[in-house]
């Protein structure tokens, strides 16, 4: 797995704290969810970004790749740093 844009969704507003734990990951509101965005490098750190997250207790909604840098699709809210 190449390195990627992954957006994640979980429902309600992630405190300080949840956040703290989600380091290399832009976070917004967006409604009644929270929108996490950032490169994840491999596999194994996608699965950790997925276990942080239900560590925090959110209730994970969606994840979706989103389209690399350069296209039309991209999510200019990403992180730079990548996830590891």
């Amino acid at each position: 797995m190449q390195p990627a844009t992954y957006e994640f969704r979980v429902r309600g507003h992630l405190d300080a704290a949840a956040v703290a734990e989600l380091p290399g990951l832009a976070v917004r509101e967006h409604g009644d969810e929270t929108v996490l965005t950032g490169v994840v490098v491999d596999q194994a750190a996608l699965h950790g970004v997925i276990e942080r997250l239900e560590q925090t207790g959110a209730h994970l909604v969606e994840v979706r790749q989103r389209p690399a840098e350069g296209d039309p699709g991209r999510d200019p809210h990403r992180s730079e740093d990548p996830v590891r």
